[in-house]
């Protein structure tokens, strides 16, 4: 009897194990979204040169509201880049003609635009987008994000995601945050000191630093953008500084 009480305890034991790997791993498995990426491309091709003119985005599956409304949201954001190319296609062709004809080599512009999911996990998605732009003149190229909560949809802003400590939309939180940017672009970027003051006097307001790009890493953290000729001159490109997440 004693025995068989054994054995019936054994193999409730692993009953209850297994039943609690299936759930642990249940959760780890809806803990991040499926996706695929399209690309919505308006490029086109002539003898003289080209336009590579498209911006490729994640598309995340399933029926819930807050996923149907991030996936609207992303093909808005991919339909307004490739709009935005800064001239129609026939101004484009003229250009690309008219280099031609200056240079006697193909013209190759593009307006491309690319993403990369940094935080994915169920609840928030953060995707960084990486564009590229060139129509003759000089060429330029941005990094910024896009981050929403999953259940919602929502757009976040980077009060959404900072500590209470830097919220912008208090005046202690705004001056905290202010500080902490300065005193980091002033370090990562030393050897330019204009940059971080260009900084302060282009982001002396709440309702400016609310609006602030920016994207939420794999671990959590918050990397803030600065488009390029923002706070540094165009050789430098797309600024960045880092701070802790909630």
């Amino acid at each position: 009897m004693k025995t068989t009480k054994r054995i019936m305890s054994i193999i409730l034991a692993l009953a209850i194990t297994l039943t609690l790997s299936i759930q642990v791993q249940t959760a780890n498995a809806a803990e991040k979204l499926s996706y695929t990426f399209n690309k919505l491309d308006r490029s086109f091709s002539i003898d003289e040169g080209s336009m590579s003119n498209y911006y490729n985005y994640p598309v995340f599956e399933g029926d819930t509201a807050g996923i149907k409304k991030i996936n609207a949201a992303l093909v808005k954001e991919a339909e307004n880049h490739v709009a935005k190319s800064g001239y129609t296609e026939a101004e484009l062709k003229e250009f690309i003609v008219a280099d031609y004809k200056n240079n006697g080599s193909k013209a190759n512009y593009f307006n491309a635009a690319n993403t990369k999911v940094m935080l994915n996990n169920g609840k928030t998605v953060s995707i960084m987008v990486t564009t590229e732009w060139y129509a003759g003149g000089v060429a330029n190229g941005d990094f910024f994000g896009l981050t929403f909560n999953v259940n919602t949809g929502k757009k976040l802003k980077v009060a959404d995601v900072l500590p209470a400590k830097y919220n912008p939309g208090t005046a202690k939180g705004s001056k905290a945050l202010r500080n902490a940017i300065y005193k980091k672009l002033a370090k990562k970027y030393k050897d330019d000191p204009e940059t971080a003051q260009n900084f302060l006097n282009n982001y002396k307001t709440k309702k400016v630093l609310k609006k602030m790009d920016f994207y939420v890493t794999k671990k959590g953290k918050v990397v803030v953008c600065f488009r390029t000729y923002d706070i540094g001159y165009g050789a430098m490109g797309c600024l960045s500084v880092t701070l802790p997440g909630k």
